[in-house]
């Protein structure tokens, strides 16, 4: 998911049946790639526990790293999508791509669905947005313009250490 303008947009999904390992690193990083991802939200529980500690071993192998998010959440699964989900939807705050249909079909049809794991896995990146960031598209203070040329050259390092 990405926030973007009070918004969040579903971007994309890797969605298989038991895949091996090395076929979901390849989604992932390609994902990690392509949307730059900074945070991966990962269940920790049963085989999914196993997945993260490869995960781990991968980014170093590849020395691409990023930042994982433990979900250990104790709700039942019908609960988790309907309270998390929901939200956003009643906010009017979650677009989805007409293209992506799996989720979409699975929307639609909740709670009479085969298979929820798109949702689920929704449910479980939702929970990790927090109020601050569907604001950081605004910027709220105060500034001044600087005038002089004295105080330029200070601005002009300002990352820096004096």
């Amino acid at each position: 998911i990405r926030i973007f303008d009070r918004k969040i947009y579903v971007c994309d999904y890797y969605l298989c049946k038991s895949p091996n390992p090395e076929e979901f690193f390849n989604a992932l990083f390609s994902f990690l790639t392509l949307w730059k991802v900074k945070e991966v939200v990962f269940e920790t529980i049963l085989f999914a526990r196993v997945y993260k500690h490869s995960l781990q071993a991968e980014m170093q192998r590849r020395h691409h790293y990023f930042t994982f998010i433990s979900v250990e959440d104790k709700r039942p699964k019908p609960m988790r999508i309907r309270q998390e989900i929901g939200v956003y939807l009643s906010n009017r705050t979650l677009y989805i791509n007409n293209k992506q249909m799996e989720l979409l079909d699975q929307l639609a049809l909740y709670p009479n669905v085969q298979h929820d794991d798109i949702l689920d896995a929704l449910s479980m990146g939702l929970m990790h947005v927090k109020p601050w960031m569907l604001s950081m598209s605004t910027i709220e203070g105060e500034f001044e313009v600087i005038e002089n040329e004295r105080d330029q050259k200070l601005l002009e390092h300002w990352r820096s250490a004096p």
